[in-house]
């Protein structure tokens, strides 16, 4: 029996095989960019991302988006990789878009960001997330608190046991001043936490949220010119809640670093932040997600390769 089976007509059926499997893996492909180029049309939005599947929702929901955030195999408590383990890879979940009865499967959380954000210009009502719930609540109590912060002690009492929060409260007072801002990750300990640019011009700035009577000294300030030794940044700012020692005032003159104390601070929170934050509610557009909310949910390195460019 096995003597009359010969060898071209096994050829010949694992050719015919291959084109099939070929034909049906094609077939799916083509399937999948009709679906895609379809919802493209319907909504009049771009071409969805490469990968995106469209199916139909099997029980049609509300308008809304659930995002799955990757994580490495093998991480460290911080959520970054354990370089100690060799093929270490970073595992990414699906994120799902629902709308109008159809599930959208998106391999990377920012990329349905981007089609959640051109669908809303579009008139789509899609309901907040998870996310845009907590963003919305952290406005909240930040508009309370500009609107009841009248002196440096509340200030204190607010920020001291996170600071970066008040990172970013320094932060968005240069944005208010007219300077491009960034805080500095926060596995970053090159001696300052934020970078600030202005006309052709880079400084480095350090916040310490601390209590009245913790002055800074001429140490803090010292690690500061220090930093700039690598940072080669043109100017030097040190923020505190507090007061600086007069060897810390001293040095910092000759040094070039500009001081900002408790009450500068105050008056320039005053004048650039809270004012123009105050009478003013917290608007639904305030809650949309951009990708760099999705900072707190993505490991460092994972967000840094991925998600900055984005």
């Amino acid at each position: 029996m096995f003597q009359d089976f010969r060898i071209p007509e096994f050829i010949s059926i694992f050719v015919c095989l291959s084109v099939l499997f070929v034909s049906i893996h094609v077939a799916g492909i083509l399937a999948g960019r009709t679906k895609r180029n379809r919802f493209s049309r319907k909504y009049q939005i771009h071409k969805l991302p490469k990968g995106v599947k469209v199916k139909k929702s099997r029980r049609p929901r509300r308008n809304r988006y659930i995002l799955n955030y990757p994580f490495w195999a093998n991480s460290k408590k911080d959520g970054t990789a354990d370089l100690r383990i060799r093929d270490n890879e970073i595992i990414w979940d699906k994120s799902f878009l629902f709308v109008d009865g159809a599930v959208l499967e998106f391999e990377k959380p920012y990329e349905l960001l981007g089609v959640v954000k051109e669908l809303r210009q579009k008139g789509v009502d899609i309901q907040l997330s998870k996310e845009e719930k907590e963003k919305y609540a952290r406005l909240k109590r930040k508009k309370d608190f500009f609107a009841q912060s009248s002196d440096i002690q509340k200030i204190i009492d607010n920020y001291e046991e996170h600071p970066t929060d008040f990172e970013k409260l320094c932060a968005l007072l240069f944005q208010k001043m007219g300077y491009h801002t960034q805080v500095t990750a926060k596995t970053n300990d090159g001696g300052y936490d934020i970078i600030l640019w202005k006309n052709h011009s880079k400084a480095i700035v350090e916040c310490k949220c601390y209590s009245i009577g913790n002055k800074i000294g001429r140490p803090a300030i010292q690690k500061l010119v220090g930093a700039n030794n690598t940072a080669l940044a043109d100017g030097m700012v040190f923020i505190t809640t507090s007061e600086f020692s007069s060897y810390a005032v001293s040095y910092a003159k000759e040094a070039g670093v500009e001081l900002v104390d408790g009450r500068r601070l105050l008056q320039l929170l005053k004048e650039y932040v809270f004012a123009g934050e105050q009478g003013r509610g917290v608007y639904l557009e305030d809650c949309y997600l951009e990708v760099s909310d999705m900072r707190p949910y993505v490991p460092e390195d994972i967000y840094e390769d991925y998600f900055v460019k984005c």
